[in-house]
């Protein structure tokens, strides 16, 4: 049943007083009453009426989800809570219609938006969820992604290359940062570029090249030789990923191009955390993120192996972060990888999606254009997409979770362990006094 909009000024506290009521009479007092105090304790806390309303929802749904995997609930079996959620879930176009006067709280405040100009790999790396094939993104939809993004009214801006590996379609790369570069100027802004890379197909020619641009370089090297290749298969079986990808850091370094290095934990592989991270400060590199994967079941055992790696990282390496001698992301960064990612990513096609949704893409049917908020050919301002962690995790399950068992529990298991990890960081950096 759509939502009933008043004829003048439905904002944010009227439709969270809506929701709240609708969840009293279909679920309870108990669920009600949680969420009332939620949401006392954000608006104390500085949060706005409509990042109030998103994390209810944003409660609301894990409430849900925890409930219906306890009991073992069908896939396919309704459920009261997901029908209100859901309901409610266009909030921000709702809210917009109704003459919402938190319009300034509805604003697209991202930096950023992520182009997958291609989706031609390499490399078939375990933990990555990307469905690989030959589409390539056209020069005008890359231009066009652009334009989207330079009509945002922030004055920073990043335009971020990714794929598959985007060396693959490095020419249109390269002409998109060129006409980047003009466009922002011309519009007294400031753009700069990303680009995250496997570095296999890397070369001096094109480091100086990239060089001419303020572009960050994402490397992803996951240690010793034999734990780099355990994880990354290349298509052809004559190529050495783990030598390439180092042939490519020595060729950034000798040419001061700026880049860091992800290294991924998996459970399989997290013993030997704090080890392939000396051995990557060896290859000479000096900025490292470290991160655990993302769509694998951790179970506490490897959690807590986990922490004591980077407790031994930590120990190893204070002074010399203290000194910016190495710079580890997850203290100036992000802390961690969360599965809730609502950051825009632009599809080969031009189809808009939010990040998360890619995290099981590669498990079942897809079909880019069938789940989308929108193409860039036919979108004019940045500032009007608007999408918060609820949209994330609704997202997520709707494209995935809510179609497989196991990927359900995953997604739970991921969000635990995201909070984790971020209180986990918080609590190093405050012991280490790293800030």
């Amino acid at each position: 049943m759509p939502i009933k909009k008043n004829n003048t000024n439905l904002n944010a506290t009227k439709l969270l007083n809506e929701l709240l009521k609708e969840v009293k009479e279909e679920i309870g007092n108990g669920i009600s009453n949680g969420l009332i105090e939620y949401s006392i304790s954000l608006g104390k806390a500085g949060a706005g009426p409509v990042k109030i309303l998103d994390e209810v929802l944003f409660m609301l749904l894990h409430k849900g989800e925890k409930d219906a995997i306890r009991k073992g609930a069908g896939l396919s079996e309704p459920s009261i809570i997901r029908e209100i959620v859901c309901k409610y879930a266009n909030y921000p176009k709702i809210l917009m219609e109704g003459g919402c006067n938190n319009r300034n709280e509805l604003r697209n405040r991202r930096k950023n938006i992520q182009c997958m100009v291609t989706r031609r790999c390499n490399l078939r790396c375990s933990y990555c969820p990307v469905l690989k094939n030959d589409e390539v993104m056209g020069k005008d939809v890359l231009f066009k992604t652009l334009d989207l993004l330079l009509s945002s009214s922030e004055e920073n801006l990043r335009l971020d290359f990714t794929g598959g590996e985007p060396l693959y379609s490095f020419d249109v790369v390269m002409s998109a940062m060129q006409e980047g570069v003009k466009k922002a100027d011309s519009l007294s802004k400031k753009l700069s570029f990303y680009m995250v890379t496997n570095g296999t197909m890397l070369t001096r020619d094109i480091a100086i090249d990239l060089k001419k641009f303020p572009l960050l370089l994402e490397i992803s090297l996951d240690g010793k030789r034999e734990e780099h290749n355990r994880f990354k298969k290349p298509v052809n079986v004559t190529l050495d990923p783990y030598f390439e990808t180092c042939r490519a850091i020595e060729i950034l370094l000798e040419e001061n191009v700026p880049f860091y290095v992800v290294m991924v934990a998996s459970p399989q592989n997290v013993c030997k955390l704090s080890e392939n991270f000396d051995h990557i400060i060896s290859l000479g590199v000096r900025s490292i993120d470290v991160n655990y994967a993302i769509g694998s079941l951790w179970s506490p055992g490897n959690l807590s192996i986990f922490f004591d790696e980077v407790n031994k990282i930590i120990d190893k390496y204070k002074f010399r972060i203290k000194a910016g001698e190495i710079t580890l992301g997850n203290i100036t960064r992000r802390s961690e990888p969360s599965i809730l990612n609502a950051e825009w990513m632009v599809d080969t096609d031009g189809s808009l999606h939010l990040m998360t949704e890619w995290v099981f893409q590669s498990s079942f049917p897809y079909d880019s254009s069938s789940r989308s908020w929108g193409n860039v050919q036919n979108l004019i301002s940045f500032d009007a997409l608007y999408a918060d962690r609820f949209h994330a995790y609704l997202e997520l399950l709707e494209s995935s979770g809510w179609r497989d068992k196991e990927k359900r529990k995953i997604i739970q298991n991921n969000i635990k362990v995201g909070v984790k990890v971020g209180n986990f960081f918080k609590e190093v950096i405050s012991r280490n006094k790293l800030k």
